[in-house]
């Protein structure tokens, strides 16, 4: 009997492969282990899919999509279209023309194209959750019953002989959690006015285009800005901040401000304080841009490496006659590799840290040659791999020898002191031999 029952699955098997052609679907590739592109190609949907069909039409031409990302994810994907598109709708990668919501990279068929939709505010949760939508009719049908019973019982007197029926009771929702246990002391601390941690600044928002040298304006942005500062540095204070609006909703973001002693060091230069701080977001652009070129030639000679330098987009605000930065949030242990004066931190070849500092001295061995010894990117530091706060050291300080206000790029700019003793130290290492970098002689 065993021998028949396996038999009579056997049959069934051959049949369902006979008659799929004795082909299996093909498996997508594995997105993960895709290296993230400079830009990718994006079939823009219709928010809603055609009824006849159940599939989402196109909405215009496929286009190319900037893509500033060092890692391959589907979050990443969603930012870059609404940069691209300028929507700041929840926006949703589907898996192909019918469907559904992809959440993950290894769920998409193909990697080629990306069929993207913006969602409408009344889809932005229900499109995703469908029950959410059933979840909603039925609360508003309770709710109408509700109010026309009570309604009809108000207009209508009840019978002298009868007596009306009442309303079934309702069962009151059983609570899932349990109200937070408090302490005396935390109790009493209740009875002293407690201040906002935060307040709600507005800021005039503008983005500097690298490639067209120019500067847009993104509109004003309300952020929340904690009261107290995360930290300070020789040059600015830091907060944290956050904001529900435009390219900044669902991120943490960090507000940077000059301290008094920066002011008076830009005034001693003659230059105004947005002047500076407008540089200092153009100087932070150029190093991302440099950066971007060195991590895909570091790519193409180690295509097998893991973990490579990357400058995030950052922006200058003003709000209330005060000039800012506004830059992505980096949370975890700061640390600094090169210093604006072209020291070079020195780290334990046996460190899990060594092949980072050796990236980063490449890197900036990397700018000298790419700018053709005009300047190299100093002040290399931040959060493992991603950098923040960069300088840039010149051959020569002013932009015409001896103008004062016509310094090249900012304050920091330690120009060929920082030059000469970055070359004094840096020993070219395996990344600067695979890109070709000539060593540079110490007296240079």
């Amino acid at each position: 009997m065993a021998n028949r029952d396996k038999y009579n699955n056997y049959e069934l098997i051959m049949k369902k492969k006979r008659q799929s052609g004795g082909r299996q679907p093909a498996k997508p590739k594995n997105a993960n282990n895709l290296v993230a592109p400079k830009e990718i190609t994006v079939q823009k949907m219709k928010t809603k899919p055609k009824q006849t069909t159940m599939k989402y039409q196109p909405k215009g031409p496929r286009e190319f999509v900037p893509y500033d990302y060092p890692e391959y994810s589907i979050e990443n994907i969603k930012e870059a279209c609404k940069r691209h598109f300028k929507d700041n709708r929840p926006c949703d990668v589907l898996v192909c023309d019918k469907g559904p919501s992809a959440t993950r990279m290894d769920q998409l068929l193909k990697t080629d194209v990306f069929y993207v939709r913006f969602l409408n505010d009344e889809l932005s949760s229900s499109s995703l959750n469908p029950s959410a939508v059933v979840r909603k009719r039925k609360a508003a049908a309770t709710n109408n019953e509700d109010l026309s019973f009570f309604t009809s019982v108000a207009s209508v007197p009840p019978a002298p002989s009868m007596k009306p029926k009442s309303p079934k009771p309702k069962l009151q929702p059983v609570e899932s959690t349990f109200p937070k246990s408090l302490s005396a002391l935390e109790m009493m601390n209740f009875g002293a006015l407690i201040k906002k941690k935060s307040k709600t600044e507005t800021i005039e928002v503008e983005e500097f285009d690298v490639s067209e040298k120019s500067w847009a304006s993104i509109g004003c942005v309300n952020f929340q800005i904690d009261e107290k500062p995360l930290g300070e540095g020789g040059f600015r204070l830091a907060y944290a901040a956050k904001s529900a609006e435009k390219v900044f909703s669902g991120k943490r973001w960090v507000i940077k401000m000059y301290n008094e002693r920066a002011k008076e060091v830009i005034k001693n230069f003659k230059i105004s304080n947005e002047d500076h701080a407008r540089k200092n977001v153009q100087m932070h652009l150029l190093a991302r841009n440099l950066c971007g070129q060195y991590r895909t030639k570091i790519k193409a000679k180690f295509p097998e490496i893991e973990g490579n330098l990357y400058f995030h987009k950052i922006y200058f605000g003003k709000m209330d006659g005060r000039v800012c930065t506004i830059e992505p949030f980096l949370e975890g242990k700061f640390e600094k590799w090169i210093n604006n004066n072209g020291a070079i931190k020195q780290v334990d070849p046996q460190s899990d840290n060594f092949d980072l500092c050796s990236k980063a001295e490449a890197f900036v061995h990397y700018t000298w040659e790419e700018s053709n010894h005009n300047l190299i990117v100093t002040d290399i530091q931040g959060v493992g791999y991603y950098l923040t706060d960069p300088e840039i050291a010149t051959e020569s300080f002013f932009q015409d020898q001896g103008e004062e206000g016509n310094i090249n790029f900012c304050v920091g700019n330690l120009s060929e002191k920082a030059i000469r003793n970055f070359f004094d130290t840096h020993i070219c290492n395996i990344y600067c031999k695979k890109l070709a970098l000539p060593p540079v002689s110490r007296s240079e």
